[in-house]
């Protein structure tokens, strides 16, 4: 290995580092003579206002680490929308320029392609106080805030994008959300393709999303939104596995627009082969009576689908029965086995 190589290329990434760590212009350890505020934009906060949320002080030594801290200091205020710092050299040490962008003040709130709420009902919704600053925290809040009022009425695609204008000679800026309220979610029906073996009732019994009635005619629930449709596929399919079709998947699922508000279902499913339980053997048991303590309890049976909720409360009951004597270590280990 050639190790001079390998320093000297050490030494330029170390140098590179060192370059674009340090903010831009700013000469480290020289004494601080004079800060200067220089403002790109519009005026919405004084010099006395971002000078005092600086640790960067006149006479006193300037540094990197300071300026770095300063930086994110007017960022994560809010009230800074873009900040940097540069210093000019002048007799006895050096002058701080801060350049700032201040945040737009809030001044109004407007909405545009929306037609299932009306303006005041949206402008209700999102909570902006007058001639404070704009941060993308409170715009971020205030769009999910009226996502969730459009998925309540079953909206569930609906997107929403903002704009924000030029301040006006007061520096108070407009808000525009966009909205594109796209195609409702609420779910009329649902139809399943390939269950031989469990009932379309028992499988929509399993599914968090509900069928159009009147049980959901308000609120959240039966949004056919990707998230729904995912915990679903997950419900049908333990379900299955818990009636003894350990194969069992959803191999597809068909949203079907009905009109511009409500969508169907339909979900093919893949059963794969069915399991009864042939047999049911219990080893190890020495401090219980089998024939007391244990069978008479077990919810598992053979003859019966195999059920993965079955097997977790006999589990618990063989636990329980160990642990009332004592036992407090004793663990309980199933296997299943494929007869052919």
């Amino acid at each position: 290995m050639d190790f001079s190589k390998l320093t000297f290329r050490a030494l330029v990434c170390a140098l590179v580092i060192s370059r674009f760590c340090c903010p831009d212009s700013v000469a480290a350890d020289k004494i601080v003579k004079a800060l200067e505020v220089r403002y790109v934009g519009a005026k919405t906060l004084s010099e006395q206002r971002i000078l005092a949320m600086l640790s960067t002080r006149k006479n006193e030594p300037l540094s990197d680490y300071r300026v770095d801290t300063d930086i994110k200091a007017l960022l994560k205020s809010g009230e800074v929308r873009n900040a940097r710092m540069l210093s000019e050299e002048v007799k006895g040490g050096v002058k701080v320029i801060v350049i700032v962008e201040c945040s737009p003040l809030f001044g109004s709130v407007a909405f545009s392609g929306n037609n299932v709420f009306s303006d005041g009902k949206l402008a209700k919704t999102v909570n902006f106080d007058i001639r404070q600053p704009i941060g993308e925290r409170s715009i971020r809040i205030a769009r999910e805030d009226l996502l969730t009022l459009y998925r309540k009425r079953g909206y569930s695609e609906t997107t929403i994008d903002y704009s924000i204008s030029e301040p006006n000679a007061s520096g108070l800026s407009r808000i525009v959300f966009q909205i594109n309220e796209r195609r409702a979610g609420v779910l009329r029906k649902v139809s399943f393709v390939g269950n031989n073996s469990i009932s379309a009732s028992d499988l929509k019994g399993a599914m968090k999303q509900k069928e159009r009635g009147v049980q959901n005619l308000i609120g959240s629930r039966g949004l056919t939104d990707p998230t729904s449709i995912a915990d679903d596929i997950r419900a049908i399919e333990a379900y299955y596995r818990d009636n003894g079709f350990f194969e069992a998947t959803v191999v597809r699922v068909a949203k079907i627009p009905v009109d511009r508000k409500y969508n169907d279902l339909m979900i093919t499913i893949d059963e794969g082969k069915g399991h009864n339980l042939s047999r049911i053997s219990i080893d190890g048991v020495t401090a219980l009576s089998l024939e007391k303590d244990i069978a008479p309890y077990l919810k598992t049976q053979t003859g019966k689908p195999f059920s993965a909720e079955d097997l977790e409360a006999d589990i618990k009951m063989i636990t329980d029965q160990y642990r009332a004597r004592g036992f407090i270590n004793a663990e309980v280990v199933p296997v299943i086995e494929s007869v052919e």
